[in-house]
């Protein structure tokens, strides 16, 4: 949409660009008033020598002057410059010869309105004209006169003409109110030629100019035709309000070629309507395979600016440009050694739909603050067109209105760039499109973009950064990056999509994502993708990173990192990986009713030896908050999944998660996942699942410190393959229901867990208490249940404990009621003691209920020495029903 928009756009500054240049070539040589004074000497001869005019006298001010019969007029010091011509016409098709030359030696020519220098209008094919002005001497316009070197528009249609001109002054050409420089203008005949030079090398006053146009061919239904033009002035000039036409082909047959050159010594004023430099306009299947080439440099550190509402092209084509083996080809390249500035301005750089087009903007620095960009394309392509497009700026701010797209196609080659240095930054209020390809049809494409702003880069509503979409074919390739390194104010933003493939019964394709911003963003009611396949046939690999150094608001809908979908087995055998951060000690919110999936697959993942691989990472160094929310990190049907979550603190104290699944594997699958948060409220609302297996392995590890667990129950380290690790550090765990631990294992350090219904560990458990002191689940962890079942290891730790004198008693687990702790662990393990102590352990009735309790004393010394390698290797003997 946005290319046939541009493309509309286009054609209608291309028809004003047409239009003004067809208004004529200042006074037509036909048209030439009665008085006019023609150059009769056919040789070289004396400008100042009154019998080589017609009539014969040296022309006076304002005077129309004709050198066209194939003579040479010179003009030498003294005096020090003509009078101020009416108007020069050097080299015209309808008169004589149509050749004529003009050698100056430090004389200015002054003329106050049109110069023509080997131009053909009307009726003749062919005029070469020459003014070559030396030493001091000057072309000097009177500000109202247009200059036309070299240029040709056809007496009838068809037509073939050649016009070459060629104009040199040392000291400087200035004073023209608009330049047409090597133009082809109307419907031409095959074989026409325009080629002109201006070059003024002196920097002159500036003067104000409306329009230029520089190797270029303006022609409808024209024959196949060649311009080339060049303009080089060595001084400022102002371009206020003035359309500049650089290297560009309109509505000619296949097989022109425009190329043109424009330098600026100094600043260049401004520009209005349009600036086009290197593009190719068609209407047509018969006007494919053309070349245009366009280059406009302001040098010497001059600056330039696009007034508002100027649409700029630069390396571009519109309409028809392919056409089996023919296919046309543009280049623009735009250079502004100062500051360009540009207000309210569209700016398409490398755009094209079948074409193969080249575009650059590389300026010093950028200046859009007091008006922003309307739309800023760079590097686009439909159709199977191939663009590449950049801007590069040494510094400034770049806003843009609406949306911007950087190496982005529609069955087609694309490669875009931006680079803005020092504390340049990328401002947006629209869509920000890098690296993003969509294709139908099997079309195997490519987009490859990139962004990278110094001082930051924020205010999209989107993020699309490398993505393929639709239908593609095999090898097609999506890849983007966008990095801004400096902190902007947040801004919302809709939906973050990075490294995705997204596309239903599609090839295989690889995308890859890069997004990271140095400054807080806020992703307010936001869907959030990164690393994830839908749809894409065995073989596709994505790749998402995205990194916020700040707060980043909330997700909403959607949280998706590390994740492929298949529909059928000609889908399996891929690769995602996604990754998620939050960092410089940012928070995050999952919005009610999002769906988070970190490190997962769906749908079949396995087939043979072929196998779904996904791996998500979320980091988030504040405080991640979630209401409602479901969770998944690490799950697979048979596929090899890897999923982690890792927060400084997690909240969900107001409403709590829907559902959380850590490290889960179906169907032969191989899933890890892990939670880790570092304080903070965890509340689950249903039943919280870890480690489960039900055909394949599943390992998930749930680490909590400072961290209040609640849930309705716990299903860990279930199935013949699941394991868990269950770690809470100077945390506690508050379980409606039942907590079930088959293999695996549970960290009490300094925590305290309480169970409603009943506890239970199975025989490939280890509960591992973490023992600092004496006090019940704060120094030493412990556990309050309703009934429990044992079994498994039961490891105590005294690394950080104080020797003691005499005895003492740990509660491990307190039932709730008489005969409420069944069962009986099968080893005991202590490790961490430098003294020796004796241990006994085993389930006590204290207070009308059951309590596995460690009692430890120090031994008597005299048999000190035959217990010790007892309590080293074996198993220490349990007393069941000890009195209380």
């Amino acid at each position: 949409m946005a290319n046939r928009q541009a493309g509309r756009r286009a054609q209608r500054w291309c028809r004003l660009v047409l239009g003004v240049a067809g208004l004529g070539v200042g006074i037509l040589a036909a048209d030439l008033p009665a008085s006019a004074q023609e150059w009769t000497d056919p040789g070289i001869d004396d400008w100042f020598d009154a019998s080589n005019w017609n009539p014969s006298q040296v022309p006076l001010a304002g005077g129309v002057v004709v050198i066209s019969n194939g003579g040479t007029a010179t003009l030498a010091s003294p005096p020090a410059s003509t009078p101020s011509l009416g108007s020069l016409h050097v080299g015209t098709s309808s008169l004589g010869t149509g050749i004529g030359t003009i050698t100056s030696n430090g004389v200015t020519i002054l003329v106050g309105g049109t110069v023509e220098v080997g131009t053909v209008s009307l009726s003749g094919q062919t005029a070469t004209g020459t003014v070559a002005i030396t030493g001091a001497g000057q072309l000097l316009g009177g500000g109202f006169g247009s200059l036309f070197v070299g240029t040709g528009a056809p007496a009838a249609d068809g037509q073939v003409i050649i016009a070459t001109g060629t104009v040199s002054a040392a000291a400087g050409v200035s004073g023209f109110s608009a330049y047409r420089v090597g133009t082809l203008t109307g419907a031409v005949g095959a074989g026409s030629v325009a080629n002109g030079s201006v070059i003024g090398l002196g920097a002159p006053a500036p003067s104000s100019v409306s329009n230029v146009a520089v190797g270029a061919i303006f022609g409808t239904d024209a024959g196949q035709g060649s311009a080339t033009g060049v303009l080089a002035l060595g001084g400022p000039q102002n371009l206020n309000f003035a359309g500049v036409t650089v290297g560009n082909i309109f509505g000619a047959a296949g097989g022109s070629a425009a190329n043109g050159s424009v330098s600026i010594a100094g600043n260049a004023g401004s520009a209005a309507g349009f600036v086009i430099v290197g593009n190719i306009s068609a209407s047509d299947l018969s006007q494919v395979g053309s070349t245009a080439t366009g280059s406009f440099q302001v040098a010497n550190g001059g600056n330039f600016a696009f007034q508002p509402g100027t649409n700029v092209f630069i390396g571009t084509t519109f309409g028809p440009d392919r056409d089996g083996s023919l296919v046309n080809t543009a280049t623009g390249t735009v250079v502004v050694e100062g500051t360009l500035s540009a207000a309210g301005t569209q700016i398409s750089i490398g755009l094209t739909s079948g074409g193969i087009v080249n575009g650059s903007l590389n300026v010093g620095a950028i200046d859009t603050v007091a008006i922003p960009l309307s739309f800023l394309s760079v590097g686009t392509s439909q159709a199977g067109g191939q663009a590449t497009g950049s801007l590069i700026a040494g510094d400034g701010t770049l806003r843009v209105n609406g949306g911007v797209s950087v190496g982005t196609t529609a069955n087609g080659t694309a490669q875009g760039t931006i680079e803005i240095g020092g504390t340049g930054a990328l401002i947006g209020n629209g869509g920000l499109f890098v690296g993003t390809a969509s294709a139908s049809a099997g079309q195997v494409v490519s987009a490859i973009g990139s962004v990278e702003a110094a001082g930051g880069v924020s205010g999209f509503t989107n993020y699309q950064i490398g993505v393929l979409t639709g239908g593609f074919g095999d090898g097609s390739v999506a890849q983007g990056t966008v990095i801004g390194s400096g902190a902007l104010p947040p801004a919302a933003v809709g939906f973050v999509t990075v490294g995705s493939i997204l596309g239903t019964d599609a090839g295989q394709g690889s995308a890859t994502g890069v997004l990271a911003l140095g400054g807080p963003q806020n992703l307010n009611f936001a869907g959030v993708t990164v690393g994830n396949i839908f749809g894409a046939a065995g073989g596709s690999v994505a790749n998402g990173s995205v990194s916020i150094a700040g707060n980043a608001g909330s997700a909403a809908g959607f949280f998706i990192v590390g994740n492929i979908s298949a529909s059928d087995l000609s889908q399996v055998g891929s690769t995602a990986t996604g990754s998620f951060a939050v960092a410089n000690g940012g928070n995050f919110a999952f919005q009610p009713g999002t769906g988070a999936f970190i490190g997962t697959t769906f749908g079949p993942d396995r087939d043979g030896s072929a196998v779904n691989t996904a791996t998500g990472t979320v980091v988030v160094e504040g405080t991640l908050s979630a209401s409602a929310t479901g969770i998944v990190i690490g799950q697979t049907n048979g596929g090899v999944v890897n999923g982690s979550l890792s927060v400084g603190a997690i909240d969900t104290s107001a409403v709590p998660l829907t559902f959380l699944n850590v490290g889960i594997s179906l169907a032969g699958g191989q899933a890890t996942g892990a939670l880790t948060a570092g304080g903070g409220t965890l509340n689950v609302a249903n039943t919280l699942f870890i480690g489960i297996s039900s055909g394949g392995t599943a390992v998930g590890t749930l680490d909590l410190t400072a961290t209040a667990l609640t849930a309705q129950a716990v299903s860990a380290g279930q199935g013949a393959g699941g394991t868990a690790h269950i770690l809470l550090r100077q945390s506690t765990a508050s379980i409606a229901g039942s907590f079930a631990l088959g293999t695996g294992t549970l960290l009490m350090d300094n925590s305290f867990m309480a169970v409603t219904s009943q506890f239970t560990l199975g025989d490939g458990a280890t509960l591992i208490i973490d023992v600092d002191g004496l006090v019940r689940g704060s120094e030493y962890g412990a556990i309050d249940a309703g009934t429990a079942v044992l079994a498994g290891t039961l490891r105590l730790d005294f690394s950080s404990f104080s020797d003691i004198g005499g005895d003492v008693v740990f509660d491990i687990v307190r039932s709730s009621a008489l005969d409420g702790i069944s069962g009986d662990f099968a080893s005991l393990l202590f490790t961490g003691l430098y003294n020796t102590y004796s241990f006994v352990a085993g389930v006590e009735i204290d207070g009308g209920v059951d309590i596995y309790r460690v009692r430890m004393s120090v031994p008597e010394p005299l048999t000190l020495a035959l217990v010790l390698p007892a309590l080293l290797l074996l198993p220490l003997i349990r007393r069941r029903r000890a009195a209380a």
